[in-house]
């Protein structure tokens, strides 16, 4: 996570439902190292909408500035 910039764009999307969210980097790095992996924080999430705990993404988009 230390290789993101406070303007990239992260989504996390549910794999059993058509649910996902847009967040800033802000708040997925907060109170975390940064050296923190993404695909630890995958594991992590949980949908909001169905509560699925199972094969949820993070996404992040790279935005020029």
């Amino acid at each position: 996570m230390a290789d993101l910039r406070p303007w990239d764009v992260v989504t996390a999307a549910c794999s059993a439902c058509p649910y996902f969210s847009t967040m800033p980097v802000s708040r997925l790095t907060a109170n975390r190292p940064p050296h923190t992996l993404l695909i630890n924080l995958q594991h992590q999430l949980v949908c909001t909408r169905c509560k699925n705990r199972t094969k949820n993404r993070l996404t992040i988009t790279i935005v020029e500035r």
